[in-house]
């Protein structure tokens, strides 16, 4: 665990890093300017490369230049990185990047990361770092990315073959189909189906019919509970664009499959019915997570309900995002938790989280507003005393003012 940067003066510890002063500017360029300076605030080097990374990734397109710059510095900061977990993954945010203006450069690095990961004595950091540099390469490598997942050993294969699959079916969804065929698990089979399902409605309705059909019987040959409702509850997140009374019904059974287990498999799948359920219903989704219990969990589910809104209906994803700590803090916390100040500061977290991602969702059809919930999501992260999560929050900032623009529904 990383300390907090204090500057020391005569035994008086002054705190520098937290509570800094933030200066904030509207510029004529929006929100940009903003969100580097909060990526370069940023004092662990791990957090920072991959905040600047995201950064480089927005501005590829049009500022090739600065963004070239950016990513220098992402992988000056990487070399400076002794651990090999995040070095490699610092390194795989880098080759997304280079990948469409520099094809070699961007393999070298991926070679490199991959070689990083031999280093990694825990097992379980290096399947996770395999499987994010694997998804990372499929935009630009499928091959490369498929073999990195097929190497990884155990059943976390199988889910970096549908991460995989992900990826590659925005551009070649038989290829993705392929891969999704491939994976053995069920559990996974079943929803990657679903998600190449939806990628291809539109070009081919009866085939992608056909996929959700597959992916619904596959996932009702699980055993009832968590694996079932989860799989239920992707294939109807996948396809709601295109069959919204199909995927309503998915997402029914899901429900009361959850509802049917124990309190703490509802704890586990409820949020993932109501994330899915929020594109076609936000009032039924928020009811979802109304019930769960846990305000940890609540709110975190809260989270994931306000980015699927965000998408489509930013003013109302803004009213949830700011629900979130008058509603959980004070209507819930004092009754699970008697000391409030012990939760107040992971519930920011995650509130000024969400107003990150309305701000992202609007950026670019109300400049002016994002910058004000961005300035907002920042002084909220800032006011959260513990550095680890404060710079986690800020690092979720960024990615959200950087990420590309969700789909209307």
């Amino acid at each position: 665990m990383r300390q907090d940067a204090r500057a020391r003066d005569g035994g008086v510890v002054h705190q520098v890093a937290g509570d800094q002063h933030v200066h904030h500017h509207n510029h004529p360029e929006g929100a940009a300017p903003q969100v580097e300076r909060i990526a370069r605030s940023i004092t662990d080097p791990f957090d920072r490369a991959r905040a600047l990374g995201a950064v480089a990734k927005a501005e590829m397109t049009d500022h090739q230049e600065r963004a070239q710059a950016l990513l220098d510095d992402a992988e000056r900061i990487a070399r400076s990185i002794t651990d090999p977990y995040r070095r490699a993954t610092v390194l795989g945010t880098v080759t997304d990047v280079v990948a469409g203006r520099a094809p070699e450069r961007a393999q070298a690095l991926l070679d490199e990361a991959e070689r990083l990961t031999d280093s990694i004595t825990d097992a379980d950091l290096r399947e996770q770092t395999l499987m994010f540099l694997a998804r990372a390469a499929a935009g630009y490598a499928p091959a490369e990315a498929e073999r990195i997942a097929r190497s990884i050993p155990g059943p976390t294969c199988t889910w970096a073959l549908k991460g995989v699959a992900a990826v590659v079916m925005e551009t070649a969804p038989a290829e993705a189909e392929r891969i999704a065929r491939s994976i053995t698990n069920p559990t996974a089979r079943a929803p990657a189906l679903g998600q190449v399902a939806g990628a291809v409605w539109e070009l081919d309705p009866q085939h992608a019919r056909a996929l959700l059909a597959e992916a619904e019987h596959i996932a009702r040959t699980l055993v009832p509970g968590f694996s079932r409702a989860r799989a239920l509850s992707e294939i109807a997140g996948a396809v709601a664009g295109h069959a919204s009374y199909r995927a309503r019904g998915l997402l029914t059974e899901a429900e009361r499959i959850t509802r049917s287990d124990t309190k703490t498999f509802q704890k586990w799948a409820l949020p993932d019915v109501a994330e899915n359920l929020a594109a076609l219903d936000p009032a039924e989704a928020q009811r979802i997570v109304r019930s769960i219990a846990d305000p940890y969990d609540r709110t975190k589910a809260l989270g994931k309900v306000t980015e699927t809104i965000a998408g489509f209906d930013p003013a109302t994803a803004e009213r949830i995002a700011r629900s979130i700590r008058r509603q959980h803090i004070d209507r819930f916390v004092t009754k699970f938790f008697p000391n409030k100040w012990r939760v107040a500061q992971p519930l920011e977290f995650y509130g000024a989280q969400a107003l990150a991602v309305v701000a992202g969702a609007v950026r670019n059809s109300d400049p002016q507003h994002a910058l004000a919930l961005l300035n907002e999501a920042e002084r909220t992260a800032r006011s959260i005393t513990f550095i680890d999560d404060r710079e986690e929050v800020l690092l979720h900032i960024v990615q959200a003012m950087t990420r590309q623009q969700p789909r209307k529904r």
